[in-house]
């Protein structure tokens, strides 16, 4: 016959291997479950990340900035008028 003292640290032993298989189960189910929600994803996403790269219009934004960037120095660097006290805005005055 086992002492009460064996007899608790056995249930207990047996109460700790019950958690921790109940925990490996479920973290192997959550790991499955997000592996097949990311290889949904991907199966997605994967096709519209090909053809933005495979078509030549992928680049445009870039070449729009660039334009953009030009277009703004060159006003920037464009000669302004001079107005003097003498001018108004209708000459005919």
């Amino acid at each position: 016959m086992m002492k009460p003292f064996h007899r608790s640290f056995a249930l207990a032993t047996a109460v700790c291997l019950a958690a921790v298989a109940a925990a490996s189960t479920a973290y192997h189910s959550a790991v499955t479950v997000v592996h097949a929600v990311c290889s949904w994803a991907w199966e997605r996403i994967e096709p519209v990340l090909a053809k933005f790269t495979s078509e030549p219009s992928a680049f445009r934004p870039r070449v729009a900035f660039v334009a953009a960037k030009a277009f703004v120095l060159r006003l920037a660097k464009r000669e302004r008028p001079r107005i003097s006290p003498t001018w108004r805005m209708c000459p005919s005055a």
